[in-house]
């Protein structure tokens, strides 16, 4: 229930600032158009949950393969022994599919894209989507559509906001959980340790307060972002009662 009420608050804030133009459509119709709409994205960013799976499975196209609606599949893992040494085996995992078709659709674009973990950068941060999202309302305002239809081209923009409302909503519940979610990708750069010569994360050497940046357990930059980006749009949007507040 959490994005729809989002969904609510952002649309109305959005649309009775002006960042959104709603032409002849009121503001209540819009604010429940939107509202409506984000229940169609508001679990679709957990589709990286599916998105490890082989494409059949995410497909759910071999049912022959089934047994009491799993996929029964053999995956080759690597691992390392007692002795640290890497080890490849076979095992059998069961896998169930997608149950609706925006999740399957999402895993498969996540699948595309390289996902392999939950809560990947690339389906969590709020940075990325929250500017992907809002070039896609933006834009959506400055096509030839808008002299054309002007009330099309609002109701596209009011189904848009909504979609994006939803995939966002998700993204900032995750950002109050004890994992939060990750701000941007991990760095992957190595250095040489200075006794032994092993091979560490550049992640590594870094103090705990500023590992957490990169990864999906970062509470205090979750809370921090949530802070400014709370005062950003404020700004944008109400100016004025953003000002008093403070």
């Amino acid at each position: 229930m959490f994005a729809p009420i989002f969904t609510v608050g952002a649309t109305y804030l959005l649309a009775t600032s002006s960042v959104i133009s709603t032409q002849s459509i009121p503001i209540p119709l819009a604010v429940a158009i939107a509202a409506g709409c984000s229940l169609t994205t508001s679990l679709v960013a957990d589709a990286d949950l599916h998105a490890y799976k082989p494409k059949y499975v995410i497909l759910d196209s071999k049912p022959k393969k089934k047994k009491d609606g799993e996929y029964i599949v053999k995956v080759r893992v690597t691992k390392k022994d007692s002795k640290g040494n890497m080890t490849t085996s076979v095992e059998t995992r069961k896998y169930k599919p997608p149950k609706s078709p925006q999740i399957r659709a999402w895993a498969l674009f996540f699948k595309a894209i390289g996902i392999t973990k939950h809560r990947d950068w690339r389906s969590h941060s709020p940075l990325l989507w929250g500017f992907i999202w809002f070039n896609i309302i933006y834009w959506i305002g400055k096509t030839p559509l808008a002299e054309i239809s002007p009330t099309l081209n609002a109701l596209l923009t009011i189904i848009f906001c909504g979609l994006g409302m939803g995939y966002i909503s998700h993204i900032v519940g995750d950002m109050f959980t004890k994992g939060g979610v990750p701000l941007g990708p991990e760095i992957k750069l190595t250095k040489k340790k200075s006794i032994g010569g092993e091979s560490v994360g550049f992640i590594k050497l870094l103090p705990k307060p500023l590992r957490g940046f990169f990864t999906a357990g970062n509470q205090l930059y979750n809370k921090l972002f949530l802070i400014a980006g709370v005062e950003v749009i404020g700004y944008l949007i109400i100016p004025e009662q953003t000002k008093a507040f403070n």
